[in-house]
Order: C-alpha cells, then sequence, then structure tokens
C-alpha cells in the first residue's frame, strides 16, 4: 500500500498540525474509505418515520449518543489522520506521538512540576494531583504523556505507582484518553479466568465502523500484538464468539435514509426466525440486529413489536446467557420509546444506576469516564438519570462515595455535562 499524504486535522479541531497518517485495514464493503458521517448534534425531539413513501431520510439531529469517530480520508485510499475523533473528543490515533504542535497554546511543563512536587516524598498528595488534571482535555492528556515521558518517566507510569485504590484506577483511565481507555477496558475484560461481559459489551457492541476499526489497531498497543479479534474469539465460545466476530467486521449499514420495504422485510425474517417457528435461527437473529443501521433497526424493532410482539421479550424468550444479553444491549440502544434521550442514554443511566446499588465503584467510574469525553453524552446522561431515579446525578454520586480525590474527580467529569449550553430534550412519553 502506497503512502499518501494525510488530508489534514479534522474539521473544527483547533490543535496544530498533525503528524503523518498511516494505512488502516479497508471498511466495509466499500474496502476503500470511511462512511466519515457529519458530526450528529443533541436532539430536539423524536425522530418518526414518513408513511408517506418507502424511502425515509431521517432528520440530521438523530443519533445524538456518542459522535462517531471522524475519520476523514482521501477517496481511494485506506489512510486516517494522526488526530481522530472518538467518543465525542478529538485524541491522538494509536501509535501517534502527540507532540506540543498538537496543542500549541498548552505547555506542559507547568502541569508536569506541579505533580511531581505532588508526588514528591513520602505518600503522594492525590487531591493536588487530580486539581492538576481534572481540567485537561483529551490531547492535553496526550500532549502531557508525551512530553513527561520524552523527559524520563511518563506521568502515566508515576501516578500508577503513587495512586492506589478508585482513585488510582480512575486517574489511569483518564490518563490514557478515550480510544486507549476503551482498549484497556477491553482487555481488562479479557484477561484472566472468565470474562467481564458488562464491560465488553458496552465497549464493542453497537459501536460505528470508523470507531470499531479505531479501537481494533489501539488494542493491540495493550496485549502485546495480539489483535482484538483474536483475544474475542479464544474467550469466547460458540455462537455468542459469532456474532462478536460479525461485530468486529465493521461492515454495519450506515446512512440517514431507511428504505420501509427493508424493514418489513427483516420484520418478517426476524419472526419466521424465532417466535415463527420451533427452535431458533440464532445467526439470522444476529446477522439483522448486527450488521443493520441504528436508524433501520429503530423502524425493525417499532414495526416489529406493533406487528407481533415486543422484540425484547422475543430475544428474551429465545436466547440466554451471553448473547441473549448481547442482543439486548444493542436493541436497547436504539429503541424507539426512549430514543429521544439520546442513542443508548436510557439504557447507560440504567447500568450507572445498578453500579450505584451495588457499590461497585470501578463500573461508575468506567461508565461515567466514558461519557465523559463528550460534554453532550453527559449532558444527556444527567438528564436522563434525573428523570429515570428523581436526583440529580451527582448528588447520587455523593451518596456513594465519600469526600476525597476520587469524588472531587467524578464530580469534575460530571461538571463536564455543563460545559455546553443546555439542549432542549423533550420528556418522551410513557
Amino acid at each position: 500500500m502506497s503512502y499518501n499524504p494525510p488530508p489534514g486535522p479534522p474539521p473544527n479541531y483547533q490543535g496544530g498540525a498533525p503528524q503523518p497518517a498511516f494505512p488502516i485495514p479497508p471498511v466495509g464493503p466499500s474496502a476503500g474509505h470511511f462512511e466519515n458521517p457529519p458530526m450528529p448534534t443533541a436532539p430536539t425531539a423524536p425522530y418518526a418515520p414518513s408513511t408517506s413513501t418507502p424511502q425515509t431520510a431521517y432528520n440530521a439531529t438523530y443519533a445524538p449518543g456518542f459522535p462517531q469517530a471522524q475519520a476523514p480520508a482521501i477517496p481511494g485510499t485506506t489512510t486516517i489522520p494522526s488526530i481522530v475523533h472518538y467518543l465525542g473528543a478529538f485524541t491522538v490515533a494509536p501509535g501517534i506521538e502527540a507532540v506540543r504542535t498538537f496543542e500549541p497554546t498548552y505547555d506542559p511543563e507547568q502541569d508536569q512540576k506541579a505533580i511531581e512536587k505532588a508526588a514528591k516524598g513520602f505518600g503522594c498528595d492525590a487531591a493536588k494531583v487530580v486539581e492538576v488534571l481534572k481540567k485537561l482535555t483529551p490531547m492535553q492528556l496526550a500532549v502531557l504523556e508525551h512530553h513527561t515521558r520524552r523527559a524520563g518517566r511518563s506521568v502515566l507510569s508515576r501516578l500508577d505507582s503513587e495512586l492506589s485504590g478508585d482513585t488510582k484506577q480512575l486517574v489511569h483511565g483518564f490518563l490514557l484518553g478515550p480510544l486507549m481507555c476503551d482498549a484497556w477496558v477491553v482487555h481488562n475484560a479479557l484477561k484472566g479466568f472468565g470474562t467481564d461481559e458488562e464491560f465488553l459489551n458496552e465497549v464493542v457492541l453497537g459501536r460505528g465502523n470508523e470507531e470499531l476499526h479505531l479501537l481494533k489497531l489501539a488494542y493491540p498497543k495493550l496485549s502485546k500484538g495480539r489483535p482484538l479479534e483474536d483475544a474475542i474469539a479464544s474467550d469466547l465460545s460458540g455462537k455468542t464468539e459469532r456474532l462478536f466476530a460479525m461485530v468486529l467486521t465493521a461492515a454495519r449499514d450506515v446512512g440517514p435514509t431507511v428504505n420501509m420495504a427493508d424493514v418489513t422485510r427483516d420484520v418478517e425474517v426476524l419472526y419466521k426466525a424465532g417466535q415463527g417457528k420451533k427452535g431458533t435461527d440464532e445467526i439470522t437473529f444476529c446477522n439483522i440486529i448486527v450488521n443493520s443501521s441504528p436508524q433501520h433497526l429503530t423502524e425493525v424493532i417499532r414495526a416489529y413489536d406493533s406487528t407481533y410482539k415486543s422484540l425484547t421479550k422475543i430475544v428474551k424468550a429465545e436466547f440466554s446467557g451471553h448473547m441473549q444479553r448481547a442482543l439486548i444491549h444493542m436493541i436497547k440502544g436504539v429503541k424507539p420509546k426512549r430514543l429521544a434521550y439520546g442513542e443508548g442514554v436510557w439504557r447507560d443511566v440504567k447500568y450507572i444506576e445498578k453500579a450505584m446499588k451495588g457499590g461497585k465503584m470501578e463500573g461508575i467510574s468506567i461508565r461515567l469516564l466514558r461519557a465523559s469525553w463528550s460534554p453532550i453524552r453527559m449532558q444527556q446522561i444527567k438528564y436522563a438519570y434525573e428523570k429515570r431515579y428523581g436526583k440529580p446525578l451527582e448528588k447520587r454520586m455523593r451518596e456513594v462515595s465519600k469526600p476525597g480525590p476520587y469524588l472531587t474527580m467524578m464530580l469534575a467529569l460530571l461538571a463536564k455535562g455543563d460545559s455546553v449550553e443546555p439542549v432542549p430534550l423533550p420528556v418522551p412519553s410513557g
């Protein structure tokens, strides 16, 4: 594959010039370029397909969840820039050094000195470390990590040895940035005996093609070069492993247009694969749920529920174990009833509250950290949480964590949802 010059920084990026792009695997059936969808915006109202035409073009406000990766490519090539957009934030691509020109207005030396001072001597002043870090963007964190590593010892390595407990885990994930943090979460989910299927589902399933390709590029950096596909295949088995293999091909349909004739066809195919026959054609279910665009799958769910029975209930009846939970995770991300809150938001606040009730600080940390990379996503999470559970998420956080550096950092992550203009979200019916 010949080298092609990068197309320059992604739109709206305010940092310095990126380094050269590097080749990536072909994407989906086109095998030549990223789909590169426009940056989604937060919702102002639930969308609904028109019944007057079989071709339904969705409003641009659809897909208000995690903004998908911005990876502009040159036609006919398979290159991406060294600065990518992942989970709503700009960060460096795997294997790219975050040189200071990426953030020309940021001086990492002052933060390096402050962290060294906080970590000097016996014990580490975790509160001062958090005060330094909590204000930094993912790109600034990457520049700080590169700068400190060149100076002799990376900030990530230093704080891993100085901090402990929940604060250490939270700071570690924060310093990794959105893309490498996801790779780290998946690596931990697959490490050791058994699989942490909840985190595996949340990071891998229901993602856009571009972000899956970036995740597959990032994962080997933490696994001594082992591909993500190999790691998952060795940890899972049977048809659940096949489901994840389908997902990792990153060949999901894209585009805002839904053909209602195709929706009707898929509803009938699903009926005949499950409710309408003895036994279950599991792979047919997987193929439609995994490879449909979010918009198409939403309409399949809507049509199936109104024609036959709740598709969620059918999956619960026909499947069991990890495969059932994986399919339900994808379905609940785009169910019409709660989609006005944001793609997957109503589902994700339930995961957060479950971790809160169980006192599982790791679950709280990872889920809120992942949401915090996108201020719009965090705003949606906070809004939906209060609607669902009747209290602000900040208040709930104070109930489950005592005052200290960890709580300070978590509240700073939640405050990112206040850094954008309030979005006039509706209160969905039901």
